[in-house]
């Protein structure tokens, strides 16, 4: 999990606008990393019909359930990486992916090989979603995305947008998060 300084306003305000667009159907919504929290209570303050966590790290897992004991809508948490389980858990009407490289082969694979670290999660993300549903994610392009990256996403879905939240403050113990702003991205299947 990140340290305490990085539980930010400008943290909360990206968390809000990922979370606003996975849940805009206030239907069955999976969340791909639970990290601190933050936007899966604003998932489901946003009044989705169901809520699936996918979490890797065993320690932030166990977080996840104490958090999801006694949650009114219906949550369950599925430990292990995304890649492993995914197949397992059906499809969703909206997905917030807000997770990283888990060692350096993944680092160099994803993010320096790839368009965007994203890109190897958009075939499996289109696949566990109904038609018009929703996948939200953020990206460091800042304030726009490539034409690798936009290719990358039109391959597997309909359309997307783009919004930039602005007016972020990196704290200086985050080291996966650089710029002052991100732009937050709606891929719609």
């Amino acid at each position: 999990m990140a340290s305490e300084t990085c539980r930010d306003a400008a943290i909360r305000e990206l968390m809000a606008e990922l979370s606003r667009l996975a849940a805009a159907s206030h239907g069955h919504v999976l969340e791909v990393g639970f990290g601190m929290g933050i936007s899966a209570s604003m998932l489901q303050d946003e009044g989705i019909a169901s809520h699936t966590i996918v979490e890797a790290n065993p320690e932030v897992a166990r977080a996840a359930r104490a958090w999801a004991d006694g949650r009114r809508t219906r949550t369950r948490v599925v430990e292990g990486r995304w890649q492993d389980v995914i197949d397992s858990l059906g499809t969703f009407d909206g997905i917030l992916f807000d997770t990283y490289p888990a060692d350096e082969r993944e680092y160099e694979q994803y993010v320096v090989r790839d368009a965007a670290y994203i890109e190897h999660f958009l075939p499996a993300a289109a696949e566990h979603l109904e038609a018009g549903g929703t996948l939200s994610y953020y990206t460091m392009e800042i304030d726009s995305l490539s034409r690798r990256h936009q290719r990358a996403l039109l391959r597997h879905f309909s359309s997307f947008r783009v919004g930039v939240v602005s007016g972020l403050q990196p704290p200086a113990d985050c080291t996966y998060w650089w710029a002052d702003s991100m732009a937050a991205v709606a891929a719609i299947r």
